[in-house]
This record gives structure tokens, C-alpha cells and sequence, in this order.
């Protein structure tokens, strides 16, 4: 797991982050409706989670991911979005 912080992005594009995700082959998890638009508009990505903020309690949300790696390879989450 890598945080926008941890990466020096945080003054970023959404696209400059879903190029950085993608140039490192990780999934950019979200609660940003914007990257809904990007994914829409055929943005290349290593794939996009997406959640409503507040829908799921933290624990949920690490469940959730954590089921995700196990069952989704990395290749399969190419171009992919998923809502958590």
C-alpha cells in the first residue's frame, strides 16, 4: 500500500495519479467521483476501486480490499473499476 502522501503526489491530476498507479501497476483506491468520469472517458489504468465515502466502516473497507487481491490477479484489474 502506497498513500498519495507517501508518493509525493499530493498536488497531482487525478490523471497524473492514475498514470503514477499505473507506471507502478497498483490500484488507486478512491472515494473521488472524478476518477468515475476518467475511467468513463477511457483514462488507461491498473485499475480503479472506487466507494462512497462513509459507506463502509474502515474494517469493511480493508475486508473488502483484502478479498479483492486475493481473488483479482493484477492483470485482470487493468482497465477494470470495482465498487466497494
Amino acid at each position: 500500500m502506497l498513500t498519495t502522501d507517501e508518493a509525493g503526489m499530493l498536488s497531482a491530476s487525478d490523471s497524473e495519479q492514475l498514470a503514477f498507479a499505473r507506471e507502478d501497476e497498483r490500484v488507486v483506491v478512491t472515494f473521488d467521483h472524478d476518477y468515475l468520469a476518467l475511467h468513463a472517458s477511457e483514462v488507461p489504468h491498473a485499475g480503479i476501486v472506487f466507494a462512497k465515502m462513509h459507506a463502509r466502516s474502515i474494517k469493511q473497507m480493508v475486508e473488502f480490499l483484502k478479498l479483492l487481491h486475493e481473488v483479482s490477479a493484477a492483470d485482470e484489474m487493468v482497465g477494470r473499476i470495482e465498487f466497494a
